[in-house]
């Protein structure tokens, strides 16, 4: 807690979950950027040496005719691992998703279609635009490091009575799209009627 107070006192309005959001989105359109080969599309989320890295990273790929996919690409969490300089933390992206290198073919070079949780630490500063809103973007990357594949739900398993609740009202919403579409018909059959007796 001392070191967000710390980051807190050092950015007026500092607020812990609007930094771990701006993180999360920011890692989202990074890993979009590199899996479509359009680094241009994560640039207002990350810093000047990070794009230049994003940028030599798909130039390197496509020379190779190759391409870096991260596909079911989910993050499941965004931890705070320090925050002792103000506008400026550290923090551990918990995601899953296969890791692949493909090329022209979509043929798998490296890697596999399997999913793999994994995690990656990612420095993140504000940044302050003229004119715009300030918002954290991610200027370094970590090692990514895998923790295990997938072999079951990536989530816990629902509780009994909220799977029931849900289901009972699947069926009640299946009850009422039929009786409305029962009560169309009836109104369809009645106005054909009454406009062929006329």
């Amino acid at each position: 807690m001392a070191l967000m107070d710390e980051t807190r006192r050092g950015m007026p309005g500092f607020n812990k979950p609007e930094m771990l959001a701006d993180v999360r989105e920011a890692f989202q359109y990074l890993e979009a950027a590199v899996s479509t080969a359009r680094p241009s599309g994560c640039r207002p989320f990350v810093g000047a040496a990070l794009y230049e890295q994003v940028e030599g990273l798909v130039d390197e790929l496509a020379a190779h005719g190759h391409r870096r996919v991260h596909g079911s690409f989910e993050i499941h969490g965004v931890d705070v691992i320090e925050a002792d300089t103000p506008g400026r933390v550290l923090a551990r992206v918990h995601a899953s998703s296969s890791i692949a290198r493909l090329d022209r073919q979509h043929r798998i070079v490296d890697g596999s279609f399997d999913l793999k949780r994994w995690a990656q630490e990612v420095m993140a500063n504000v940044e302050e635009p003229v004119g715009a809103q300030a918002r954290w973007i991610i200027t370094e990357l970590g090692e990514l490091s895998v923790e295990s594949d997938v072999t079951g739900p990536l989530h816990e398993p629902m509780d009994r009575a909220r799977r029931e609740a849900l289901d009972a009202e699947r069926r009640k919403r299946e009850r009422d799209d039929d009786e409305f579409w029962s009560a169309l018909q009836a109104v369809s059959r009645n106005f054909l009627t009454a406009t062929g007796a006329g």
